[in-house]
């Protein structure tokens, strides 16, 4: 289950939420937590004032143990840029990230992927963005 909202959506500010439920939907005939495939979070288009570019200040996360959400910009040229992953105990062990788009283009949409969510966990996001 994905559950995203705007928090603050105001003219220069916006703090996006973002849940994901590793249960499966009611009445589902598997109990199998299929991962969140590539999934736009934050689509710049639909924030007031529609910005062209939006810059991520700060991310707040609480992502249970061994399961792994990759953050990546999607540009209108179709390019996914992955910014980084962020993991539960258990699985945070990266040599890089690279947490801002490349050359500072901060065009595009804001998406997510999860890796080894299981029913039970739970991944919690909150994006706090400038807009440009």
């Amino acid at each position: 289950m994905l559950r995203v909202r705007a928090l603050t959506d105001g003219a220069k500010n916006a703090a996006i939420e973002v849940v994901v439920r590793g249960d499966p939907p009611k009445g589902a005939k598997t109990t199998a937590a299929p991962d969140l495939g590539w999934t736009t979070v934050v689509d710049l288009s639909t924030l007031k004032s529609s910005p062209r570019r939006a810059r991520i200040d700060e991310i707040y996360y609480a992502i249970s143990d061994k399961v792994e959400v990759q953050i990546a910009w999607h540009h209108p040229s179709s390019e996914r840029h992955e910014l980084m992953p962020l993991a539960g105990r258990g699985r945070f062990a990266w040599p890089e990230t690279a947490p801002s788009a490349p050359d500072g283009e901060h065009s595009g949409n804001i998406e997510i992927r999860t890796i080894g969510l299981q029913p039970g966990q739970l991944v919690y996001l909150l994006f706090d963005m400038t807009k440009q």
